[in-house]
This record gives structure tokens, sequence and C-alpha cells, in this order.
């Protein structure tokens, strides 16, 4: 089975969100919400059915999880892309900017990362993509260690910086060899304010 996975900001109703717009116009695929300050407890939860006590849980409700960021406008052409492909771990294509997509490689330290650009298509292995619209096998879930979605901190001779939650993950699927990918066919808006 497959669930998407809406995961809010505290004070934000899901009916008042450009994603819930887009999902009422998709056919019946069960959603969880899961709402809180802190965005990685807010992922950890909806991935638990919103029961932040079963982190040790492996009896999971889906076999695949869509997360969906409340600012990210979709398809159900998106949506019904991503669910098709075998790979435990893969999203759609969103701008951070005119020039470049939220995905990419590496460069230099873990904690720097590089955008791919504008112009990028098909399925890449990318380094990090982010969570606003990202597909996730439950076999990722149970692998990796609770919490899955954390900020881990990166430190250097120069700096220290915490990563956000999404790339933490994306280092713990490094640490366990499990590779992400981007479909850079499926190109998404980001409203950046999700407010309908």
């Amino acid at each position: 089975m497959v669930k998407i996975a809406f995961t809010l900001p505290g004070g934000i109703r899901l009916e008042d969100t450009i994603a819930f717009k887009c999902y009422k116009k998709l056919s019946c695929i069960p959603y969880i919400v899961s709402y809180g300050a802190s965005i990685a407890h807010v992922r950890n939860t909806a991935v638990n059915e919103n029961d932040s006590h079963k982190i040790f849980q492996k009896d999971f409700s889906f076999d695949k999880i869509l997360f969906i960021d409340y600012d990210i406008e979709f398809t159900g052409e998106d949506v019904s892309k991503i669910f098709s492909y075998d790979h435990w771990v893969i999203g759609g294509a969103y701008k951070c900017s005119e020039y470049c997509y939220t995905a990419g490689p590496w460069m230099g330290i873990p904690g720097n990362v590089s955008h791919a650009g504008i112009n990028t298509t098909g399925i890449h292995k990318v380094d990090w993509i982010g969570t606003g619209f990202l597909c996730i096998d439950r076999k990722v879930f149970e692998t990796i260690q609770y919490p899955w979605f954390e900020g881990i901190l990166i430190e250097t001779a120069d700096e220290a910086v915490e990563t956000s939650e999404d790339i933490g993950l994306m280092l713990k699927l490094r640490k366990y060899n499990i590779p992400a990918f981007c479909d850079f066919d499926v190109v998404l808006k980001h409203h950046k304010v999700g407010l309908l």
C-alpha cells in the first residue's frame, strides 16, 4: 500500500494548503497529516502514524510513503510516476532558484552541497534531495535506525554546521549504502508560501 504524508508547521490547516488542493484531484490514496514546530519530529511522527512513542516499530502501514510539503504544487501524474519506481528513495525536482533544483551532488566537505542545473533531465542518482516531494520505501525505515530525520552536526577544522533534517537523512542513507534518486522530469512548483 502507498501513502502520502503531509507535514505541516503548527497553526496551518491542511485544507488551506496548495498541496491539499492538488491532492483532492487524485483518486483515493490514503494520507496522514503531521503537525509541529520541529520539521524533523513532524516527519518522524508521520512515518509512525503520529505516534511518537513507536520509535522501534517495524510494522508500518505502508510499503511506500510520499512526503509532500504543504507548499508544493503537483499533479496526479507526478504522484503515479514517483510511486511506480522501484528505487527505495526517489523524488521529484523543484527549483530553489531560477538556475537550479533542490537536489544534486556533494562538493568538498560533507555539509557543502551543490545543486543540479535547471537543464538536467531524466532519472539520476543524487547525493541529496529535498523532502518536499520524496517517496521512501518502508525498507529504508526498517534498515536505518530511528530517528530517520534529524540534523547532523558536521565539524571541520574551520567550522561546525548542523544539516537540515533531509540532508541528515541523506547522510544516513550513504552510511547504509542506500542510493537516492531524482526524476528531473517530474518538475514541481515550490510556492514558498503554501496557503491558498
